[in-house]
C-alpha cells in the first residue's frame, strides 16, 4: 500500500489549519473526490494544485485527526 506524505499547514498567524497531501501517483482528482466524501468536505474546502499535484484541505481539527 502506498503512503502519502501528509503536512499540517499553519496560514494566517495561525488561525487558518490546512493538511497538504504531497507525493500523489495516479488520479489525483479521483483521490480528491475519495478524501471528499471519506470527511463530508465541501468542494470549496478541498483544492488540486495542477502544477505540483498536491491536495491542500482546509479542515476542522477532528476531520484532520483522520488524515494523520
Amino acid at each position: 500500500m502506498r503512503q502519502f506524505a501528509v503536512y499540517e499547514l499553519r496560514k494566517n498567524g495561525g488561525n487558518l489549519l490546512k493538511t497538504r497531501i504531497k507525493h500523489i501517483y495516479g488520479d489525483v482528482h479521483k483521490l480528491r473526490d475519495e478524501i471528499q466524501a471519506l470527511l463530508e468536505l465541501e468542494a470549496k474546502n478541498i483544492k488540486v494544485n495542477p502544477v505540483n499535484g498536491h491536495i491542500e484541505i482546509k479542515v476542522r481539527d477532528e476531520a484532520q485527526q483522520s488524515l494523520v
